[in-house]
């Protein structure tokens, strides 16, 4: 029988020593305990105040702190402790009752004095304002607020007689949509367009003219239109020709006249402008020479009738051609006479119902230069 030999096997097993040999059963073995070792030592021993950052130790922080949480939350009571989580939200639930209690159920008829009792009693007050102010209707129902209305209005139109007499009271109207029946009685100021204060006037330099007078009695408003013309290129010097609307309280005499408003041309040295042809009335292309005037220019073209002559807006130009009118020519005008920009028209309107006569003053003796004119006033009145 062979004889097996144990030395193999003693070398692996190692030998019982401090420090086996490395990679013996008896080495591992030893290596397995050293790391039962370490592993005791973090999970640390069992007890009241474990070794500190040991698995026990963080074990016991997380139910201190669990502990610390529920004492947050609080118990389950009907009475929580004070100031915990549950405490407060059974205060929420406390207050929110509180507000459903004022507010209050919806009902027909809400608890007193809530807010849905409230409203209901808001909702019944204008109900019943309602019933005092009446439906909109013909025929009100009897002693509402529209009816009463309507009952004034009623009384007051048959207060509203106008009695016989010779007092003006202004263009009166009637309004018959339907013949034979008078809808209302508009009243409407009454316009008048005055006969020209001043017609077409040639003023020279150096004097003043004055225009006819105009009675003020029983009119509040007027409306005066200057319209000033330039027959010559000369600039007047330090100030333009004034016009002076002047009011009177006196029926005649000429000591109390007194300025009221006032405007005044400008000074500018004006451009003569030759008419190339005959313009006849209607026309609004007038051809002309070499001097142009400027679109915006007002232009006088003064004629041998001197009631005939123009003034006329520029709206558009043709260098040393022609140039177009705003609106078409009234009269015939005539190649002999001149053109001249730098015309002027000026509108004022006043409140006169407290003067006794007017009257515009032309002041051609305005500057220390002044040159000829011409002018022509109007007005037109309202009562």
């Amino acid at each position: 029988m062979p004889v097996r030999s144990t030395f193999s096997s003693k070398s692996r097993l190692g030998e019982v020593q401090a420090s086996p040999t490395e990679n013996t059963l008896l080495e591992r073995q030893k290596a397995l305990e050293t790391a039962i070792t370490a592993i005791n030592t973090l999970i640390g021993a069992i007890g009241a105040s474990p070794t500190e950052n040991t698995v026990m130790d963080r074990l016991k922080e997380v139910e201190d702190g669990i502990d610390e949480t529920k004492v947050l939350i609080g118990a389950v009571a009907v009475s929580p402790t004070e100031n915990t989580l549950l405490e407060r939200q059974k205060a929420i639930e406390t207050a929110l009752t509180a507000i459903n209690t004022l507010i209050g159920a919806i009902s027909a008829t809400p608890t007193e004095n809530t807010a849905m009792d409230r409203l209901k009693e808001v909702e019944d007050g204008i109900d019943e304002v309602k019933v005092l102010i009446g439906a909109v209707t013909a025929s009100p129902t009897e002693n509402t607020l529209l009816e009463r209305l309507k009952a004034l209005e009623t009384t007051l139109l048959t207060l509203v007689v106008l009695g016989a007499g010779t007092n003006i009271i202004g263009n009166v109207r009637i309004d018959q949509t339907t013949p034979g029946t008078t809808n209302k009685v508009a009243v409407s100021a009454v316009k008048t367009i005055q006969s020209e204060l001043l017609a077409i006037t040639a003023i020279a330099a150096n004097l003043q003219q004055k225009s006819s007078e105009l009675a003020l009695t029983g009119i509040k408003k007027a409306t005066v239109f200057i319209d000033h013309g330039r027959t010559a290129t000369t600039a007047f010097v330090v100030a333009g020709t004034e016009y002076r609307i002047e009011a009177s309280q006196q029926a005649t005499g000429d000591d109390t006249w007194r300025t009221i408003a006032s405007v005044e041309a400008i000074i500018t040295a004006a451009t003569e402008i030759t008419a190339d042809a005959q313009e006849v009335a209607g026309q609004t292309l007038i051809e002309i020479g070499a001097n142009t005037p400027a679109v915006g220019d007002i232009v006088f073209w003064e004629n041998a009738t001197l009631a005939n002559s123009e003034w006329m807006k520029v709206v558009a130009i043709t260098g040393g051609t022609d140039f177009t009118i705003l609106d078409g020519l009234t009269n015939t005008q005539e190649l002999a006479k001149k053109i001249y920009n730098k015309a002027e028209q000026f509108v004022l309107t006043l409140d006169v119902e407290a003067f006794t006569r007017l009257r515009v003053v032309v002041n051609n003796n305005n500057g220390t230069t002044n040159v000829a004119i011409k002018s022509r006033i109007a007005c037109i009145t309202e009562v």
